[in-house]
C-alpha cells in the first residue's frame, strides 16, 4: 500500500465545539460505553466535510472539519499567524452575519497540520488553547471523561448550511465598504464571554466603520450636491478631524438616517467607550449591549426586511449565550436511554457527608 503524500496547512480550532457533517447521512452516534471505552470513530474526527472558496489559484481552498475547524494551505498569504487568524475570522464573521455562531479563534488556536488528498488531515498539537488542545486530545483517544463527554450527541450542523450561511453573511457585509467583519466577530465573542470592556472596544470600531460608510451614501456624495461642485469639499467633509463620531451621529439623526432610538443607544455608548479610553472605567453589559444594538440596527437598515428580521434574531440569540456554553452543554449526562451517570460520583473532599470523620488539614478559619 502506498503512502499519500501530504501538504503543510495551517488549522483554525473553533468554539463552541459542534459536528459538520457532510448531508443528512452523515452519522455520528456512539454510544456512551464506546465514549467510556475510547472506541469510538478517531478517524471520521479528521476528516473533511466542506470546502470554500476564499479567492485562492484553484485547487486551494479553506476547507472545513468534521470536527468543525478550518484549514487552510500554508503559503506566504496565511504566515506569519496573525495573516491566518484575520482570514480565519473574515470567513467566521460572514458566516456568523449568515446565521451561524462560532466564537472569533485567537492565535493560540491556530496550528500546524498535514492534510492528505484522502480528506484526512492530521494536526500537530502545538495548538496551546483549550479548543486545540481539546480536538487533539479526541482525536488521539487521550482526552479525559469530562471532555470526550463532548462526542456524545454533540450539536452538528450540515455543510450546506455553512456555505449558505456565508453566502448570506457575504451579502449583508458587501453592502458596506469599510466594515470588517473581523472586528464584528471579536467583539461579539467578547460580549458572549461577558468581556464588555473588549465588546465595547471591538464593537465601536465596527460601529464607526458603519457610520464612515453612511456618512459617504448620504453626506459626502448623497442628499443635496452643489453644481458645479465647491472645490475641496469631499475632503472637508472626510475629515476626521472636523467630523467626530458624536457629529456625524447628530448629522445623520438630522437627515433621519439614524432613529431616535438608535441614537440614544449609540450616544451612550459612545461615552461609555470615552470613558474606557481616557480614564479606565471598566463599562457595563448596558454599554455593551447599547452599541452592540445599535450597530446591528444600522446594519439591518441597508438590508432587505428579511434580512433585517434575521440579524434582529442573531442579537437576540446572543445575548441568551453563557460563556460555559462555548464547551460544555453539561457536565454530566444523568437518566439517559443507556443508563448511568458519565461522571460521578465524584471523589470526597471535606465537608460533604461522603467525607465522614476522617483526619484532614484544617485551613478555616485562617489563623491570626
Amino acid at each position: 500500500m502506498s503512502l499519500h503524500k501530504g501538504a503543510p496547512g495551517i488549522i483554525a480550532y473553533t468554539s463552541p465545539f459542534q459536528l459538520v457533517l457532510r448531508d443528512s447521512k452523515d452519522k455520528w452516534a456512539p454510544s456512551l460505553e464506546e465514549i467510556n471505552g475510547n472506541n469510538y470513530d478517531h478517524v471520521k474526527l479528521h476528516r473533511l466535510s466542506a470546502s470554500l472558496d476564499v479567492g485562492l489559484p484553484k485547487p486551494l481552498c479553506m476547507h472545513v472539519t468534521f470536527d468543525g475547524a478550518l484549514l487552510l494551505p500554508r503559503i506566504k498569504q496565511f504566515w506569519p499567524i496573525e495573516k491566518a487568524v484575520a482570514a480565519f475570522n473574515n470567513v467566521l464573521g460572514e458566516i456568523f452575519l449568515g446565521g451561524i455562531y462560532f466564537d472569533s479563534v485567537q492565535p493560540t488556536d491556530i496550528d500546524q497540520a498535514i492534510f492528505y488528498n484522502t480528506g484526512y488531515y492530521r494536526p500537530m498539537g502545538q495548538a496551546k488553547g483549550f479548543p486545540g488542545q481539546l480536538r487533539y486530545s479526541l482525536q488521539a483517544k487521550i482526552a479525559s471523561p469530562l471532555h470526550s463527554i463532548l462526542l456524545y450527541k454533540p450539536r452538528h450542523i450540515f455543510s450546506k448550511d455553512i456555505h449558505a450561511a456565508r453566502e448570506k453573511g457575504a451579502a449583508i457585509r458587501s453592502k458596506f465598504e469599510t466594515l470588517s467583519v473581523e472586528f464584528l466577530l471579536q467583539g461579539v465573542s467578547s460580549f458572549v464571554a461577558h468581556d464588555w470592556a473588549g465588546a465595547l472596544s471591538h464593537l465601536w470600531i465596527s460601529l464607526e466603520q458603519v457610520v464612515s460608510d453612511l456618512w459617504r451614501v448620504h453626506v459626502v456624495t448623497g442628499g443635496a450636491q452643489p453644481s458645479p461642485p465647491i472645490q475641496n469639499r469631499r475632503e472637508f467633509l472626510q475629515d476626521h478631524r472636523t467630523w467626530v463620531i458624536s457629529t456625524r451621529l447628530e448629522v445623520l439623526f438630522q437627515r433621519g438616517i439614524l432613529s431616535e432610538g438608535v441614537y440614544r443607544q449609540l450616544d451612550a455608548a459612545r461615552k461609555a467607550r470615552n470613558e474606557l479610553s481616557h480614564k479606565g472605567a471598566t463599562p457595563t453589559k448596558q454599554s455593551a449591549e447599547a452599541v452592540m444594538d445599535g450597530l446591528f440596527e444600522l446594519i439591518a437598515s441597508a438590508q432587505s426586511s428579511v434580512t433585517a428580521s434575521n440579524l434582529s434574531e442573531i442579537v437576540a440569540d446572543i445575548k441568551t449565550r453563557d460563556p460555559a456554553e462555548r464547551y460544555y452543554s453539561s457536565l454530566k449526562v444523568a437518566d439517559t436511554d443507556e443508563g448511568g451517570l458519565w461522571l460521578g460520583p465524584l471523589p470526597p473532599i471535606p465537608g460533604e457527608k461522603e467525607w465522614g470523620d476522617k483526619e484532614f488539614e484544617r485551613v478555616y478559619p485562617p489563623k491570626t
